[in-house]
């Protein structure tokens, strides 16, 4: 319980402590103590410690599970890290598991820090075609690798067309998503964009309103997006 305490409030050297005075009492960790260990050090942005408790958990022979295999794709993704994102994602099939929302948005949000665009359009592609439609959450991520990119045209159209196909099905932007079109496209295209779609700029950005859709639109499939390169 004290080690789920400190992971929820990302403390990371309280939880390493609280595990260290159950080794010293001669309590053997098991799976809920290293797995807390895990969550502690990924919200702690600190992946050298969550591969060194990942890897404590391989020695008490402790198998891996979803939600510790997200929690290692999480960490790496903060880390900047997403050949190591990828790993760990790939090790959910390895290990007989079906990834979660949770392990397609940390793997999409890894090619986003560093700016891969084609990664992560792959990647939101591949989650829509196990069944998981995307949310403004991973439309947010596709926006943030084409702002952490050169401002190419080929980014600006991948960023526009992602817009566009959120308010087509029925998504409502929030201010991540205005700040990273902003970002990826300038100021002038995003209102255009947002004049164009029906979308309030202003008063999301205040909190105030949301954004009109005249035509009453089904969610559908990823179309108009950028082809595959």
């Amino acid at each position: 319980a004290l080690l789920d305490a400190a992971a929820v409030q990302n403390v990371l050297r309280g939880a390493e402590h609280t595990f260290e005075q159950m080794l010293a009492r001669r309590i053997l960790p098991n799976y809920v103590t290293l797995n807390s260990l895990i969550k502690a050090s990924a919200r702690a942005c600190e992946l050298p410690s969550a591969e060194r408790w990942f890897k404590e958990s391989s020695s008490y022979g402790i198998s891996s599970r979803l939600d510790t295999l997200n929690s290692m794709i999480y960490a790496s993704s903060k880390a900047g890290s997403r050949a190591k994102a990828q790993m760990y994602f790939d090790r959910i099939s390895s290990a007989r598991l079906q990834p979660d929302r949770a392990s397609w948005g940390s793997l999409i949000n890894a090619y986003a820090e560093v700016g891969d665009v084609t990664g992560a359009d792959s990647t939101f592609r591949a989650m829509e075609e196990a069944g998981e439609c995307g949310t403004v959450v991973e439309f947010a991520q596709l926006l943030k690798a084409c702002s952490r990119t050169a401002k190419q045209n080929s980014q600006r159209r991948h960023a526009g067309l992602y817009f566009q196909c959120m308010v087509q099905r029925s998504l409502e932007p929030n201010a991540p998503v205005l700040t990273s079109l902003c970002s990826a496209v300038g100021h002038a295209i995003t209102d255009q964009l947002c004049q164009t779609l029906g979308v309030h700029k202003d008063a999301i950005l205040c909190g105030e309103q949301r954004f009109d859709i005249t035509s009453d639109r089904r969610a559908r499939k990823y179309r108009n997006a950028p082809e595959k390169k």
